[in-house]
């Protein structure tokens, strides 16, 4: 008489964002943590992260072939992950132009072995999309997305632009 032991594995994701809240255009990296909790070690892991849909992929790292981007996903190939043990991923995105909001980026794993919590495996991170007014300090080469509303005597004037910081200004009349 034998008994036949299944390996267990739970393996949990979280995520943080490296900026928040963040400009027009602007970009921000999410840092995917994933960990093994045990009690067997997890084999062919496999984690997904959907890009918010008012966002464009920039990069990931690791990069391929751990990791490859497909159209709003970003699939990573990370092997097996002992018991107490945990790896990360970032990927990298930029605000859609014109989007002012939240980006809420989803990460998502799964192993070969059953997981007795699998409500873990899945991690959400929102990240701010906002119009900033009044006094800013920005590094000399930030890229900055600026509107210049201007009243004269008879005239209002809505201006766009884009300058890098250190670089001359260029605007836009918008209509």
């Amino acid at each position: 008489d034998s008994n036949t032991l299944t390996p267990l594995a739970n393996v949990l994701v979280t995520q943080a964002d490296s900026a928040d809240p963040i400009g027009p255009y602007g970009s921000v990296t999410w840092t995917v943590n994933v960990s093994n909790l045990g009690p067997s070690t997890s084999t062919d892991l496999l984690l997904t992260d959907t890009l918010p849909g008012n966002a464009t992929f920039v990069s990931a790292t690791p990069g391929f072939p751990t990791c490859l981007q497909t159209g709003s996903a970003v699939d990573c190939d990370l092997g097996g992950l002992g018991v107490g043990l945990s790896t990360s991923i970032q990927v990298t995105g930029s605000a859609n132009p014109g989007f002012v909001g939240t980006l809420i980026n989803t990460a998502t794993v799964a192993g070969a072995e059953s997981d007795p919590v699998p409500a873990n495996n899945t991690s959400t991170e929102d990240t701010r999309v906002v119009f900033v007014k009044g006094d800013m300090n920005l590094d000399v080469g930030t890229d900055l997305l600026f509107r210049l509303n201007t009243t004269g005597q008879n005239d209002a004037w809505l201006m766009t632009g884009t300058t890098r910081i250190g670089a001359p200004v260029t605007l836009s009349p918008t209509p």
